[in-house]
Order: structure tokens, then sequence, then C-alpha cells
């Protein structure tokens, strides 16, 4: 069995007049009467304050230990000293909140400011606010909940970040460079120098970021171009020294000989500043995605993207992160602290404190050498689509002990695998369909391949045919009676991307984005007909068919928008019927049936099991965590085989079904 996360996880709440603990179907409304709101955190009606509520429980759930608060405002950084949590707020400015017992924070003050609080550096009982267009804001924080203006600083630009060393401050100014002040006298800042980076006069410019200091030293996430390495030696004549290439650097932390970059799209990078003229990248880690800030403790990052909540990473060994745990959030993460095992972070809207504990572990686990895409479990093993690292065959005759028999480079980037007897039907991106053979029994030959028109998401085999869920190419039907010269045969064009598709008789159904529910008749398949769209609400991303059903998994086109699996009659393919809904906490991507049960691959949610007997009330029978981020699953037995992003293929061993 898996080992679950433990504990409550505590997020805003209202009280439940039955008494009950609310669940996440019941969240806090701010300003409403029946609120949970401490002393002092209440208008004198009774109503909550609309920047914080108390967190009230929502559990237990399979997960991290944690707790959320609301705050009015965009939080975009969140800053730990002590037993108190700073974090700047947008247009709301700096709040403090009292995390002594992690699990009941409450906000002690605040103080607005004039500007856009992006960032905060917290040193000697004052906050440095990095304020946008109004520079840096300089409060004194000795008095948490009575915070004073001791003054400001303008900037050249707009201030994004700023850190501090003794009295000297470091500003990173946007669209200028860095900016050092002399802060001895915080009611009169003094300018000592200032450094214009390359790129400041690009159109767009180059933004500066976010700076980490060591010693006489700052390290200066600066988007596309990177990491610079300046020398402050001399405040009043800072020096660049070297720059790290990177793809577009958000922030950094320094801890030892090493730095670790949020990269933006670019994941996670791991930089050695051993010498610091000498600078270099020595790791590169991919994440779901878009790692915007970053934090170190105790040898462990925390990293916060938009997409993925936050993952953390052991680094014992810098060069070779492993992925460790992961936070899903309400919101798109911003910001993060890593502290005395809390993890800190801030997403928009709001705080999320979050206990590490162990994370989950599957009952084993293949590295693939790409991002694990999809799974399916063929007569030979388990075949995983590997993304750049192609397609692999995995011996699992015993589940637990999964073998590699061999991987087949697919050339393009490997998304969707269907298997047939002893041939694989790669959806393979832009190299569109591959057929790869086993017959053999001893490794993978390439048999035939044929060309799409898009991005070759997903594929399911029907008889004689190759559907191609082909994102921006429709839907492709392949003839694939002669696997060595695959022909196409027809084509459906959508306006939204195809992402995956299921086919029954001779009635396909698409789903993708925006595209809802598509039923397309295919007896003819150069001429397809369709026969409905029904439009869902959310993006669609995973489609399964049982029984005159179809279960589509969506989650919302933004962040925090509902997710789960839409169970539809389609009986009558013409006029489709919505059964039910299962709705899930993390971002579904996919879903396949067995037994009457559904198998959601949530995401970041983990894999949910789902009893569908009666479609009109779904109930969840498990769930089981990931550290990943779950993209599809294929279910044998009691064995359920997952294809995991950074963690290639889990298998689990799965209870509570025939």
């Amino acid at each position: 069995m898996p080992v679950i996360w433990s504990g409550l996880f505590l997020t805003s709440a209202c009280d439940d007049p039955a008494g009950k603990s609310p669940g996440p179907e019941a969240p806090c409304e701010p300003g409403t009467l029946d609120c949970k709101c401490d002393s002092g955190d209440c208008h004198e009606d009774g109503r909550c304050r609309q920047d914080i509520c108390v967190a009230g429980v929502c559990g237990p759930t399979d997960g991290w230990t944690g707790w959320e608060t609301n705050i009015l405002g965009d939080a975009n950084c969140v800053r730990v000293v002590g037993t108190l949590a700073y974090v700047a707020a947008g247009d709301s400015g700096l709040h403090i909140f009292d995390v002594a017992d992690p699990t009941s924070p409450r906000r002690e003050g605040g103080l607005d400011t004039p500007g856009l609080a992006l960032r905060v550096t917290v040193l000697g009982g004052r906050a440095y606010v990095a304020d946008s267009h109004s520079g840096m804001q300089i409060i004194d924080v000795s008095v948490p909940s009575a915070p004073v203006l001791l003054g400001t600083f303008a900037v050249q630009s707009s201030a994004f970040d700023v850190t501090v060393s003794g009295s000297t401050a470091v500003i990173a100014d946007s669209n200028w460079g860095i900016e050092t002040v002399d802060v001895t006298n915080p009611a009169v800042p003094v300018s000592l120098g200032s450094l214009t980076l390359p790129g400041h006069d690009h159109v767009p410019p180059i933004f500066t970021y976010a700076i980490a200091l060591a010693g006489d030293l700052a390290f200066v996430a600066q988007a596309t171009a990177g990491v610079r390495v300046i020398s402050i030696a001399d405040p009043r004549a800072p020096v660049l020294l070297t720059t790290i290439a990177t793809q577009l650097a958000q922030d950094i932390v320094l801890a030892g000989s090493y730095g670790y970059v949020a990269d933006g799209e670019g994941g996670l990078v791991v930089v050695d500043v051993a010498s610091p003229a000498a600078s270099h990248a020595v790791a590169h880690l991919a994440t779901v995605g878009f790692a915007s800030s970053v934090s170190w403790s105790d040898g462990r990052i925390a990293l916060a993207t938009d997409t993925a909540g936050v993952e953390v990473f052991d680094v014992a060994d810098p060069v070779s992160p492993e992925p460790y745990g992961h936070l899903d959030t309400s919101g798109e993460a911003s910001g993060v602290d890593l502290t005395d095992g809390y993890v800190f972070t801030v997403d928009g809207g709001g705080m999320t404190i979050a206990s590490i504990l162990e994370p989950a572990v599957p009952d084993a686990r293949y590295a693939t050498a790409g991002l694990a895409y999809d799974v399916f479990r063929g007569d030979a093993g388990v075949y995983v689509a590997g993304g750049t690292g192609g397609l692999h065959l995995l011996d699992v005759a015993n589940p637990v002990l999964p073998v590699a028999i061999d991987t087949w480079n697919t050339q393009g980037t490997a998304q969707g695998v269907f298997v047939v007897g002893d041939l694989a039907y790669v959806a393979d991106g832009v190299e569109g369909l591959q057929i790869i053979s086993f017959a053999d029994g001893v490794s993978l030959q390439w048999m035939g391949s044929i060309d799409t028109d898009g991005d070759a998401k997903q594929v399911e085999v029907s008889g004689s045919r190759a559907y191609v869920a082909d994102g921006a190419g429709g839907l492709q039907i392949v003839d694939i009676t002669d696997p060595e010269t695959p022909a196409l045969l027809g084509t459906v064009d959508t306006d939204y991307d195809v992402l995956d598709v299921t086919v029954s008789g001779h009635t396909a159904f698409l789903v993708g984005s925006a595209l809802g529910l598509l039923t397309v008749d295919v007896t003819d398949p150069a001429n397809p007909t369709t026969l409905s769209a029904l439009p869902l609400g959310a993006f669609t991303r995973g489609v399964a068919y049982a029984d005159n059903r179809v279960y589509v998994a969506f989650s919302g086109a933004t962040v925090g928008q509902p997710s789960g699996v839409r169970i539809v009659d389609v009986a009558q393919p013409a006029s489709p019927i919505i059964l039910g809904t299962y709705e899930t906490d993390g971002r579904a991507q996919n879903v396949v049936v067995s037994l009457g049960y559904l198998y959601v691959a949530d995401g970041s949610g983990g894999l949910h099991v789902v009893e569908v007997r009666d479609p009109t009330q779904p109930w969840v029978v498990a769930e089981y965590p990931t550290t990943g981020f779950l993209w599809n699953v294929s279910v044998a037995g009691h064995f359920a085989f997952r294809a995991s992003s950074v963690q290639g293929m889990e298998v689990t061993r799965v209870c509570g079904v025939p």
C-alpha cells in the first residue's frame, strides 16, 4: 500500500449550523455573517474583514497538512521571519501574519502602500517593499500590529524586488537594471550607484525580476537574459562579472555553492556559483507550469508554478534534484517561502501554509527520460509514452518490480499510445502517428508512420483504422491495414484543438479545450458527419466510453475553475444527455473506465477511483496522491499504472474495487 500523507487540509470555511466540519463545497465567503472570525478580525456588525478569514476544518483528506487565509489584493510574495509572515499583496500593500501556530494564522496588521507591493524583504525590524512604480517603501515593523512608513526611495522605472545586506539595499529596477541604496537613515535613503543591464533598451525590454545576495555579490534574475552575476564590493560602482544562460529567469535563491533559479517555462535550473565569475548551470528540471518563485530550506527546494501549485524537490545532491512532494493551490502560485518544515505559498488571493510530511510513495516507479504523458497495459507489458524520451516498454510480470525491456526514440514527442497485439500506435506530436512493433518479443522496431496535419496528442485504434486526436489538425482517420504504409482516409476539422478521442462502432467522440464533446459518425471515413456538439462549460481534456456512456475529463480554462468528470448518456449519439458530474480538487486530465469504476488522472490531484454504477451520484472509493502531475492511467486487475510528469511511470495497488 502507498504511504499516504496524513493529517488535515484546513481551508477558509464557514461555520456549519449542524455542527459538522464544512467541506470544500462550503467555502468561506468573506464579508458574510456566518464567516468564522477570531476576535479582532471582524467588523462591528459581525462580518469578517475581507482581508482575512480564519481557517476552519475542511478535512480529513489524503494530502498535505495545511491552512489557508484570504487576503484582499493580489498576493505576490511571502517572507517568513521568526513567527511572522510578511505578504506583499499588490494594491493592498503589506500584510503581516502571526504564524507562531501555523494551524491558526492570524493577521497582526498591515500597511497599504502607494503602488503595487510585489516583493518584500525583512531585516532588523524593517520591511523593505518593492512597490513597483512607487519604488522602495521602508516600513517599521517592530510593532507588527502597527507598522509605520519610515521612508521611500524612487527608482528609474519600477521596483520588482529588493534585498538588503547591512545598510545597503539592492533594488531590481524592472527594465533598467539594479540600484544600490544606503538605508542607514531609513527616512532619507541615499542612492549609492546603479548598473544598467544589457536588454533594458530592447523592445520589449528584458525585465529584471529578482535579486539574491551572497557577500559582495548580487545574482540577478533577468528573464531571457538569464542570471547576471554582479560584484557590489563597491556599491557605488557595481560591475557585471558574467551571465548564466537560462530560458526565462524569474527568481533565484542561494544555498552554499549553488543557486536555484525559477526559470519560468524552463522549470528549475541549478547553477554552480562556487567560482562567481565562472558560474554555470549544472542541472535543469522541467516543471508542469511556469516557475515564478523559489525558496530553499534544509536541503529542499520549493518552486511556485502557475498551473501546478508548488513543487518540492530534494536537493541533497544539487546536481540531481529529486521530486519530494507537491501542493496544489487554489490559484496561480506566485510566491513561496520554505522554512522549518512548512511551505508558505501565496497564489493571487490568499496564503496557504502546508506542513511537509512524508510524500506519497507508490508501490513502484520507473523513471523515464522525458515527461511521461501516457501509459497502456498491453500483452507484452506496459508501454509508456515518454515525451521526448520516446516509447518505453516495461516488463510488469511482477507489477511492483517493473523492468525495462526496450526503448524506441520516436523522433517527436510521444504523448499518447494505444496497443493492439504486438503493435504500438504512438501519437508523436509534430511527427504524427508512429507504428512500433514488438513482434520478435525482444526489441521494439519501427514499422511505419504518417505525418499528420497538426500535433498528434492521442490515438485510439478500432478495427483497421487509427483515430488520431491531432490538436489543431482536428481528427485524423488513418487506414492501418498495412502498418508499414498507413494512409489517411479522412479528417474532421474543428474550431478547437482535439486532445483526445474514443470510438464505439461507427461513432467517434472528440474532446479538447473549448470543444466540449463532439460526436461524429465515421461510417464513411472519407466523409465523417457531425452528429452533435455538447458544450460542457469547461476545457475538455480526456474521454472514455463504456456501455452507452461517455466520461469526459475536464478542468477550467484558468486556475481555480471546476475540474472533474462529466458523465454523458450517448445511447442516442445525436442527443447526448449529461447524467452527472464528479468534481476533483486537481486538474483532471484523463479518465479510464473498468468494471463500473472510473480512474481519474487528476493532474496534481493524483489518482481518484470513483464508483459510477449510479451515474447521477458518483462517489469516490479511494484517492492516491502523486508527487508529480498525473497525465493518464491504465488499469489491469488491482494495479493502476500511472503516467506522472517528472516521476515517470508509477504503479499503485488499488484497494476497494472488485
